[in-house]
C-alpha cells in the first residue's frame, strides 16, 4: 500500500488529476447504479406494500357492507314471513299445520334471493325442514341439533361459519315477534361468489389474493390452501393494518391484515414478492448500460478537463516565478474563463496593487511628517484657548472691583455671578457631577435672572438632602431651566413662579422643574420626546426647546430608552417638565475628561 501511494504521489499533476477523475467516476457510477437499482426495488415494495393496505381497507369495507346487507335482508324476510310470525310455537310437539307452514316457509325464503343456495330450520321440537342443495339436507339430526344450543346464545345476532364446499352458513336463532318466544333455528348457506365480487374487480387489477377469518380466526374465505397458511401466520401476528413479511415454500410474499369497521372480520390480502419484482431485472439491464455509457463518456471528458487544468496551472506557476523575481507588470492571459481565469486576474491585481502599495507607502511618509506639524500646531491652539478664558475672568474680576470702588455693588454682584458661571460651564470637563454642585450652578443662573426681572419671578426651590451627592450629568437641569423662564414665564401679565425640585421614587431620581406660564402644545410636547423638534420644524427659533431634545438624548445615550424627561402642560396654566434619571451610589469620574493643567 505504501509503494502505491509513494507511486501516486510521485506522479505529475496532469496523471493525478486523470487518474483521480477516473477513480471518482467508476465509484459514483458503481455506488449510483447499485443504489438506483436497490432503492428502485425497495420503492416498489413498499408502494405495493402501503397500497395493499389502503385496498384491503376498501375490501374490508366492502365486505363488511355485503355481510351486513345480507344479514338485513335476512332479517327482513323472516320478518314478513308469515309462518314465522303467525303461528304460535307449541312445546313437545308440531301440529302438522304448523309443519306443512314451516316447510312452505323454507321453500319461500330459499327462492327469495338468488344468492341462497340452500335453507334448514330446526323447529322448537328439533323438526328439521331443508330445500335447496343437498349440503344441508344430506346432514344429520344431530348436527343441527348440537349447533342449536350455541346458536340461541346469540339471541337472534347472526353467526357465521363456513361450508366444506367453500360457501359461509348463516346461522341465527328465530323468535316469534309479537310474544318473544324461541321457535328454532334458521340456517342459510350463502353464495361465496356473491360476498367474493365484492373485490374480485379489485384484485383482478392489483393482484394478489384474499383471505378472510372470523373473529376467532376461523378462515372462512380462501382461494388456496397456501395463501391460507400465510395468512393465519400474519393474522397470528398481528390483527391491526400492518404489512407482514412471510417466508413458505422457498417463496416470500407481504400480507396486509386488516380488521372490518365492525370488527367481525379480518381481511389479509398477499401478494408475492416475486410477482413484484419479476421484471425489476430489466431495470437492473438498463442501469448497467447506462452506466457503463456514462464511464466510458466520463472518461474522455477527465482526460479533456486534465489537460485543460494542467495548461493553465503552467502559466501560473511560471508567471509567479516572474513575480518572485520583482517584476510585478508579468500579466497571466488564461486559456479559458473557469476558476483559473478568476486565479489568474486576482494574481494580476495583486501585482498591480503591490505596485500602488509601494507608491503609497512612499507618500504616507510624506504625510506623517506634515501631520506631526499639524499636531504641533493643534497643540499650541489649544493651549491658547486655555489662556483666553483665564484672561477672561481677570477682566471681570477686574470689573467687579471697579464697581466695588464706585459703590456699584449690584453691578459688582452680577459680574461676579457671571464670571462663576463662566468658570464653572467653561472649566467642567467631568460627565457626571454630584447632584448639589448642578442646582448650585442653577441657583446661580437663577439669581441673575431674579436681578433682571426683579419682583416679576420668584425661584422656589426644594430638594432632599440625602441626594445631595448623587451624580448627574452636568449641565442637565439648566436648559430646563431657561426653557421654563423664556417660554413659560417672559410674556405673562402675571407674577411668575418656578418651582425646582429634587426627590427619589421608585429607585429613580427626579429632577422636577414646573412653572405657571404660557404651556406648550401637545404637537410640541410629542415633537420634543420623540427627539424630532428644530426651530425649522416649529416655525420660530427656539434654541431652548432644542436644549430639552439635546438633554433627552443625552440621558438615552448614557442610561437607556428607559429613563429621560416626562412633560406635562396645559396652555395658558403651565408646564411641568421631569428629569428621570437613575440613582447611582458612587460618583462617575471619568479621567480622560480631567483638567489637565
Amino acid at each position: 500500500m505504501s509503494k502505491f501511494i509513494t507511486w501516486y504521489l510521485n506522479l505529475k499533476f496532469k496523471q493525478k488529476l486523470l487518474l483521480s477523475f477516473l477513480v471518482i467516476i467508476f465509484l459514483t457510477t458503481l455506488c449510483i447504479s447499485g443504489t438506483n437499482y436497490a432503492v428502485s426495488n425497495l420503492l416498489i415494495t413498499r408502494y405495493v406494500s402501503d397500497y395493499s393496505i389502503a385496498i384491503s381497507s376498501q375490501i374490508a369495507s366492502n365486505f363488511a357492507s355485503q355481510v351486513d346487507n345480507i344479514e338485513e335482508t335476512n332479517f327482513i324476510k323472516y320478518q314478513n314471513d308469515g309462518a314465522f310470525n303467525e303461528i304460535l310455537p307449541v312445546s313437545d310437539y308440531t301440529p302438522i299445520q304448523n309443519r306443512l307452514s314451516y316447510q312452505s316457509a323454507v321453500d319461500n325464503l330459499l327462492y327469495s334471493t338468488d344468492y341462497y343456495k340452500s335453507i334448514a330450520f330446526l323447529d322448537l321440537n328439533n323438526h328439521l325442514y331443508t330445500a335447496g342443495s343437498n349440503l344441508l339436507s344430506d346432514q344429520s339430526l344431530d348436527y343441527f341439533t348440537n349447533e342449536a344450543p350455541e346458536i340461541k346464545k346469540s339471541w337472534g345476532q347472526c353467526v357465521w361459519d363456513s361450508c366444506p364446499n367453500g360457501n359461509l352458513l348463516l346461522k341465527r336463532a328465530l323468535y316469534h315477534l309479537p310474544t318473544g318466544t324461541y321457535i328454532g333455528c334458521l340456517f342459510v348457506e350463502i353464495d361465496r361468489d356473491y360476498l367474493v365480487k365484492v373485490y374480485e374487480q379489485s384484485i383482478d387489477r392489483y393482484g394478489g389474493s384474499v383471505v378472510i377469518f372470523s373473529l376467532d380466526r376461523k378462515p372462512m374465505i380462501s382461494d388456496h390452501d397456501t395463501f391460507e397458511q400465510i395468512a393465519l401466520e400474519a393474522v397470528s401476528s398481528s390483527a391491526k393494518a400492518e404489512n407482514h413479511t412471510v417466508r413458505m415454500n422457498g417463496e416470500t410474499y407481504t400480507a396486509a391484515v386488516y380488521n372490518t369497521p365492525d370488527g367481525q372480520w379480518i381481511l389479509t390480502h398477499i401478494v408475492s414478492l416475486s410477482q413484484l419484482t419479476g421484471k425489476l431485472h430489466v431495470i437492473g439491464y438498463w442501469i448497467l448500460f447506462i452506466g457503463f455509457a456514462v464511464f466510458a463518456l466520463a472518461v474522455v471528458l477527465a482526460f479533456l478537463i486534465s489537460g485543460n487544468i494542467s495548461q493553465n496551472l503552467k502559466l501560473l506557476t511560471d508567471s509567479m516565478k516572474q513575480f518572485s523575481n520583482g517584476n510585478f507588470d508579468e500579466q497571466i492571459v488564461p486559456a479559458s474563463h473557469d476558476e483559473f481565469a478568476i486565479i489568474a486576474d486576482n494574481f494580476n491585481t495583486m501585482g498591480q496593487k503591490i505596485k500602488t502599495l509601494m507608491r503609497e507607502v512612499t507618500l504616507e511618509q510624506k504625510q506623517k511628517q506634515q501631520i506631526e506639524y499639524q499636531m504641533l500646531e493643534f497643540q499650541y491652539n489649544a493651549l491658547q484657548a486655555r489662556l483666553n478664558p483665564h484672561f477672561l475672568y481677570n477682566i471681570l474680576d477686574s470689573i467687579s472691583s471697579l464697581a466695588k470702588l464706585r459703590d456699584e455693588y449690584d453691578i459688582s454682584d452680577w459680574i461676579c455671578l457671571l464670571s462663576d458661571m463662566l468658570r464653572e460651564s467653561i472649566g467642567q470637563k467631568k460627565r457626571l457631577i454630584p447632584l448639589d454642585e448642578e442646582i448650585s450652578y442653577v441657583r446661580k443662573y437663577t439669581t441673575l435672572y431674579q436681578m433682571m426681572y426683579r419682583e416679576r419671578v420668584t425661584f422656589i426651590y426644594k430638594s432632599d438632602p440625602s441626594l445631595s451627592f448623587i451624580p448627574v450629568p452636568a449641565f442637565i437641569l439648566q436648559p430646563i431651566v431657561e426653557n421654563a423662564i423664556v417660554h413659560g414665564i417672559e410674556g405673562i401679565s402675571r407674577h411668575g413662579v418656578i418651582h425646582i425640585c429634587s426627590f427619589s421614587q421608585d429607585d429613580t431620581l427626579i429632577l422636577e422643574v414646573s412653572d405657571n406660564g404660557h404651556g406648550m402644545s401637545q404637537d410640541i410636547i410629542e415633537m420634543i420626546l420623540n427627539s424630532r423638534y428644530s426651530s425649522e420644524a416649529s416655525g420660530s427659533p427656539s434654541h431652548t426647546k432644542v436644549g430639552l431634545v439635546t438633554v433627552l438624548d443625552r440621558i438615552r445615550l448614557l442610561y437607556g430608552p428607559e429613563y429621560g424627561i416626562r412633560i406635562q402642560s396645559v396652555q395658558e396654566e403651565g408646564t411641568r417638565i421631569r428629569i428621570i434619571l437613575p440613582i447611582a451610589t458612587t460618583l462617575y469620574h471619568d479621567h480622560s475628561t480631567e483638567d489637565q493643567e
